[in-house]
């Protein structure tokens, strides 16, 4: 079940649970949970929720263990909360598994459904998996076995590749019958407007509220319970993967290179991305190394200009915008000697065009780099606003940073700038450069 927040998705399975304890005397039910900060409020929730409870005069709670987490009944059946921390303590159930919940399954690791799901078939006991998707990664392997349970899967439509027609009801999108449907599987989606007991008004309120600190993708990912891993997402978590490939690389005289420089304020990081102009014009643009740091600004100086000597002084696409300005004009003196610097301001205009140029290589596999865990995560946690004038704004998910994804649009932008590859006309105008537009 996947479904917004506050739609009483953890009531459901715990009603569930009840039910089943019932008609199964002595068996083992089990709870896993992301981690044990998860396992506390549904802990909780249950020790209400069955401590009450009378069946035919007895309590319904014979037993609680506080230490081990578990909730033993009248009838010698048990709840068992766990954590997915460590999957390999989920194994060895044994035979007395009669259900499984795997709550905010989305943020559990894949292991852990691996290391429990033998134990479901000596009863061919079912799982109920609960969650909102997951902000890092909406479609990952919890969104494949939601889809087993759909019927029909959304695709584009052929008639108008998407652009909207008739036929599509001018969405773009049509329903196919979805060829890895299984049998065994159900899924369901719902919203927070689903849950009659929270008033429609109530998060009406909360959304406009809270609308400028809630992007798009925050709302219907957290209300809406939409996984946005396709096309609502700045960087699609199945193309961000796809450009992963290959090592690091250092310097190689034959080759011609840019870098992309995004420079960090107060708790952000300087990011100094490398990318390699391909030689041909079948090859795509590679990024062979990212330095990310912090630090006092002679030594961040100091660290630009080594990077600028070590691939050979290549041209130098830096973010001018605030500090960046006087910072540029230090680089080129010395004793940095950073020769051939092009300062780039972020506008509400530039910076738009740029995390669409980028996503658009990324999108397309024509640009790929080694597999740094943090920049796949900053990548990921980008987020785009629709504004009121029609413009577009990106900005990184609370909590999260876009100091890589920006380094990364300064090096591109400054590829396609200087031409693309050898031989070809690529050439983006309207970016603001020096300020001068």
């Amino acid at each position: 079940m996947d479904a917004g927040r506050r739609f009483g998705k953890g009531n459901l399975a715990l009603r569930k649970s009840a039910t089943i304890a019932l008609r199964h005397p002595g068996c083992r039910i089990w709870i896993v949970s992301p981690n044990y900060s998860f396992t506390q409020p549904m802990w909780d929730k249950a020790l209400n929720a069955y401590g009450a409870m009378r069946i035919g005069g007895y309590k319904f709670v014979k037993k609680t263990r506080i230490k081990d987490r578990s909730i033993q009944f009248y009838n010698g059946s048990a709840i068992e909360f766990k954590s997915s921390v460590e999957p390999d303590s989920l194994r060895g159930a044994g035979d007395l598994m009669e259900f499984l919940i795997m709550d905010e399954a989305a943020y559990c690791e894949k292991e852990a459904w691996k290391a429990v799901r033998p134990a479901l078939m000596d009863r061919k006991a079912p799982a109920m998996f609960i969650t909102t998707p997951n902000r890092n990664n909406p479609k990952n392997w919890l969104y494949d076995l939601w889809l087993r349970g759909q019927d029909t899967i959304p695709t584009t439509c052929p008639s108008c590749s998407g652009m909207g027609c008739e036929e599509c009801g001018f969405t773009g999108v049509i329903q196919e019958e979805n060829p890895g449907k299984r049998p065994a599987y159900k899924s369901w989606q719902y919203s927070t407007y689903d849950n009659p007991f929270i008033d429609d008004e109530e998060i009406s309120d909360f959304i406009e509220e809270e609308g400028t600190d809630w992007s798009e993708l925050d709302l219907r990912r957290e209300i809406y319970a939409d996984f946005l891993g396709g096309e609502a997402a700045v960087f699609p978590y199945a193309a961000v993967k796809d450009c992963e490939v290959g090592h690091e690389e250092d310097y190689d005289i034959s080759n011609q290179y840019i870098l992309g420089i995004d420079l960090g304020r107060v708790e952000s990081w300087t990011v100094i991305i490398v990318l390699r102009i391909p030689q041909e014009e079948y090859e795509a643009p590679r990024i062979v190394k990212m330095e990310r740091f912090q630090g006092p600004w002679p030594v961040q100086k100091r660290r630009i200009a080594d990077v600028a000597q070590r691939f050979g002084q290549p041209p130098v696409f830096i973010d001018a915008t605030g500090l960046g300005d006087p910072l540029q004009d230090e680089l080129r003196g010395t004793p940095y000697d950073v020769r051939r610097i092009i300062p780039i301001k972020f506008s509400g205009r530039s910076k738009p065009q740029m995390v669409e140029a980028l996503s658009g290589a990324i999108a397309g596999q024509s640009i790929s780099w080694p597999p740094y865990k943090e920049m796949e995560k900053e990548l990921l946690n980008m987020e785009g606003k629709s504004l009121p004038s029609g413009m577009m704004q990106y900005r990184h998910a609370k909590g999260f940073h876009d100091d890589i994804p920006m380094a990364m649009a300064l090096a591109y932008w400054g590829y396609l700038k200087l031409g693309g590859s050898k031989g070809s006309n690529i050439w983006i105008s309207g970016i603001e450069v020096g300020g001068r537009g």
